[in-house]
Order: structure tokens, then sequence, then C-alpha cells
């Protein structure tokens, strides 16, 4: 008898559907907004590969590691920097192996705005991997993508959640050939109650959205703002702290139910490198504190050292104290969410609708941070004389 993890405890990784011989595993989103596996029954021949790649059920375990180092980093070139989230490490990381005709496996989104991983093997196909996606990425298929990448010996690079990385090392073991990073995750939030947002929107502008962007740099990188286009021409940039979709990931109404006792939230990492946006970059060293963005990246393997000194032809890194990054970095570790906040929301938007959910539990109001915010404003403007 087949017997995968739990909804509470399964990550949506998609391990299972992409190791299973008879593609009998599905990934569908479920009523709250999040991809579980589906299994035909009449096609499983119960071979159990499925149970032997999920990382929950599974008696495999995939090594932990100590840190080694911290750096703050920023890209060279200003123009990758404008287009990355923070300091534009991942693409510094990811060049290095496309120059040497690898491929790179991350996150982007969809012209409907879901969010899939995909793979690049070019600087043109990496563009839409770059910034943040505070969504869940949809895996399927990817785990066989890279397996034929591997297959031919070329470098590969994974980036992705925690849960993610630790899944792609549990599926391929130490193959030698293969770099995984991660991000730091706060969690992963409802792709149903994002297009609802998205929905939200469009019918208080009465506009279609064209482009979401969930961090834009277009006032600076501190202003956390976000940057929504829509058709009629007209542009929305909006504090993100005052975004009811992000208000609700931030205050943790919306997450999938494994997020909220995450087992990946540790000082001790499966990939070879972690990163970040260094927000925090002023408490650790204003040296390198940066309006333009700044990466935070933590160095866990000696792999993972090789590949960020091959990356420093693109990137400044300056090493910041180890300590100093774990103490900031909340999500570094061991903590759990209360959920009581999630059930009310997700029991209100399943009964009485999203318009409704939203008014009552996504209201950003008391969210708001008007000091640091008006700091940050103040400052913005005094770099622009």
């Amino acid at each position: 008898m087949i017997s995968l993890a739990s909804k509470a405890k399964c990550t949506g990784c998609a391990a299972c559907a992409d190791s299973c011989p008879k593609n009998c595993i599905e990934m569908k989103y479920d009523n709250e907004g999040f991809l579980f596996p589906s299994r035909d029954t009449q096609k499983c021949v119960e071979c159990h590969m499925c149970e032997r790649s999920c990382p929950i059920v599974t008696d495999k375990k995939v090594e932990r590691t100590e840190p080694q180092a911290a750096y703050a980093a920023k890209h060279l070139q200003k123009e990758v920097c404008g287009k990355s989230s923070s300091g534009g490490a991942f693409a510094a990381l990811a060049k290095v192996v496309l120059e040497q005709n690898g491929v790179v496996f991350a996150a982007g989104m969809d012209s409907d705005f879901h969010v899939y991983h995909s793979r690049a093997a070019t600087l043109e196909e990496l563009k839409p991997l770059l910034r943040a996606k505070y969504l869940q990425s949809n895996m399927t298929g990817i785990y066989r993508q890279i397996k034929e990448a591997l297959e031919t010996g070329v470098p590969v690079l994974f980036v992705g959640t925690p849960c993610q990385a630790r899944s792609v090392k549990l599926y391929f073991g130490d193959a030698t050939n293969l770099y995984t990073g991660e991000f730091i995750c706060h969690g992963v939030p409802s792709q149903a109650v994002f297009a609802e947002h998205i929905r939200h929107v469009e019918k208080k502008t009465k506009a279609r959205v064209k482009k979401y962007d969930f961090h834009t740099k277009r006032l600076s990188w501190r202003r956390n703002t976000i940057h929504i286009q829509l058709d009629n021409g007209k542009n929305l940039d909006t504090n993100s702290y005052n975004n009811p979709f992000l208000y609700g990931f931030f205050k943790n109404k919306i997450l999938r139910r494994s997020c909220y006792d995450c087992q990946m939230r540790t000082v001790e990492r499966t990939s070879d490198i972690v990163l970040a946006d260094f927000w925090e970059i002023r408490e650790v060293d204003k040296r390198y504190d940066d309006y333009d963005g700044v990466s935070m990246i933590i160095v866990y393997t000696e792999r993972g050292k090789k590949l960020l000194k091959s990356s420093e032809k693109y990137m400044k890194c300056n090493e910041v104290s180890l300590d100093d990054v774990i103490s900031c970095k909340k999500n570094l570790k061991p903590r759990s969410y209360s959920m009581a906040g999630r059930e009310a929301f997700m029991r209100d938007y399943m009964t009485k609708g999203y318009e409704y959910a939203q008014k009552k539990h996504l209201e950003p109001a008391a969210y708001k941070k008007p000091l640091k915010y008006l700091k940050d404003s103040i400052l913005v403007l005094l770099r622009k004389k």
C-alpha cells in the first residue's frame, strides 16, 4: 500500500510525481490553492518509487551541514542589479554555470501569474528567473529535466525553497556536477488567494493586470514596493505593508500548512549555498549598505565555496560576521508559526468568499510601518539630490 506525506506535512515538492515510472501521480491544486499529489490507483503498480523520493516518508536522509562563511554581495553591473530583487547574487552564480555550457533551474512566472520552475541554458532564458516570486513554484517535470542535464556531464545549478532543494538533493544524491542553492524562506502563500487578489485589483481598477512585481526598485530597494502594471497604461506602486496579499503573507494567514512547522527552518542546511535579501546589512556592517540592493550569501560546502569564488568576477563579495547573520535572520533558527490566523481566514474564504475574507482578515492598516517607511523615503530623496 502506498503511503505518501499527509496534507499537514507535504511540501508540494513534486518529487513523487516525477519519480513515478507509470506517470500515475499528478500535482493538483486543492481548494485552498496548494499543490498536492493525486494518484491514479488504476495505473499504480505499487513500485514504491514515490515513497522513496519523498523527503517526508523515506528512510533516506539528506545530510545537513553547518555554515562556513557569510558574505554581503552586489553584482558589478548596475543594470543586472536593477533587474534583481536584491544584489544580483543569483544572476552572478547562474552566469558562471551558463558560461560552462551548464543549465540553471529556478522559478519563473507565466502570463497567468502561475509560478513554475524552468530551465535556462542562456542569459536570455535566465531573465524571467530573476527577481523574487512570493508563491510556491510547480516543480512537475523538473527532476526529469535535471536528470537529463546531469547525464550529459554539464554543470547544473538548482535554486529553490529549502524544501525543494532538499528534495533535489535526496533525488540525485551527491551528483558531482550538481550545485544546489536555496533562499531563506518565510513560507509559501496560496496560489488561489493570489489569483483572487489579482481579480480584486482588476475589478477595482477596471483594467487587466499585465505585470506583477513583488519587489520593485523603481523608487529604492529599501522602499519595499510592489509594482503592478495595468493594460490601460497605468502603474500601481504600493508599499508592500499596505498590500492585502503581502499582508496575509507577512502575518502568516495564507501559507501552506507545512510551513507553520517547517523542518527546514534551522541553521544547518542541505544546500551548497543559501541566498537572501540582506535587509539587515545596516545592523551587520554599515560599510556595505546600498540603496540599490545587497544580497546575503551563506556558504555551506566546498562546492558552494568553489562556485562563489568563480562568480566573484561578476560581483563584489565582502565577508561579514556569520554570527551576526545567524542572529539577524529569524528563519535560520527553529520556530513555528501560529495557525490561528490561517484557520480563521481560510474558513471565511471557503464559506463567504474572497472579498469578505480579505476585508475581514487581510486589512493591512494595522501593519503599517510609518516611521521606517518615512525614514527610508527621506534617505532616498537625499540620495537623489
